[in-house]
């Protein structure tokens, strides 16, 4: 069955002839989730090229603060890997 969320923001990375697909999700959409509210701030589920991302939960939200770390983190390797 396909999702029927619809998704808060959509960006296309894209490195020569790859492109990732990242999308990013309200935790509106999840409201029997309830460590979602964590922090009180607006957190959002990632879905990258089609499967959810995730780090220890089943359920992963992140801030909008963690969600600019990890895409700091994904660019440095990517300009790393074009260093070598």
């Amino acid at each position: 069955m396909s999702e029927k969320r619809k998704p808060a923001l959509t960006m296309l990375l894209r490195k020569g002839d790859t492109t990732a697909k990242l999308e990013f999700f309200s935790q509106d959409l999840w409201p029997d989730q309830p460590f979602q509210h964590r922090t009180g701030q607006e957190c959002y589920r990632i879905r990258a090229n089609g499967k959810w991302f995730t780090s220890e939960r089943h359920y992963e939200f992140f801030t909008v603060h963690e969600v600019c770390e990890l895409l700091e983190q994904s660019i440095e390797k990517l300009l790393e890997k074009n260093d070598n």
